[in-house]
């Protein structure tokens, strides 16, 4: 990155890339019975993946003069937001999977993706940064979607009104966040 030799910061962004899919194909693969949850290689390896998004996040916000350094800031926070999704999601089916907790399994996974949408929407809104919005919004999209189309057809009734519930606040959380932005910002321009 300090040298700006073009060629080998392609290459590093391809090795990363090679690393960041064997994770999500190691992620993606059965775990082992004996895992711990959150504790095990698999997870490790992930935050591992996460935390140098971070890093060659912070890199580039750092640098001024880095060439395509909003691409680049912005590729490694989604990155890092994608495969913190991908864990999370891995872990949760592994949980489920020795318990044979089919409906508990759904119920867990529409909870923790809405509740992850909503704090990057928080996070979002609070620095500015609108590419980590849009991502938690077609998480939240997508969240909505399993919602209707799957737990509300498959689930018991107690977890089906649990799902709807949790999401309706969610939805109604990330809906007062918006519209308190909007009125912060137009207070803004009123006195600026």
């Amino acid at each position: 990155m300090r040298q700006r030799i073009a060629w080998l910061r392609i290459a590093g962004v391809l090795l990363f890339a090679v690393a960041v899919a064997q994770t999500l194909l190691l992620l993606a693969a059965p775990a082992p019975a004996s895992q711990v949850v959150l504790l095990n290689q698999r997870a490790g390896c992930a935050a591992l993946i996460v935390a140098l998004c971070y890093v060659l996040a912070w890199l580039d916000w750092r640098d001024p003069e880095a060439p395509e350094r909003g691409a680049g800031i912005g590729a490694a926070l989604l990155t890092a937001q994608f495969v913190t999704l991908a864990l999370l999601t891995s872990e949760i089916d592994a949980f489920w999977a020795i318990r044979d907790g089919r409906l508990e399994r759904q119920l867990t996974l529409s909870v923790t993706w809405g509740l992850y949408a909503t704090a990057l929407i928080v996070i979002g809104l609070r620095r500015g940064y609108a590419p980590l919005r849009y991502f938690a919004m077609v998480v939240l999209a997508i969240t909505i979607a399993k919602v209707f189309f799957l737990d509300l057809a498959e689930l018991d009734r107690i977890y089906r009104v649990g799902s709807a519930i949790v999401l309706g606040i969610l939805l109604l959380l990330t809906s007062y966040l918006y519209s308190h932005r909007e009125e912060a910002v137009d207070e803004q321009d009123r006195q600026g």
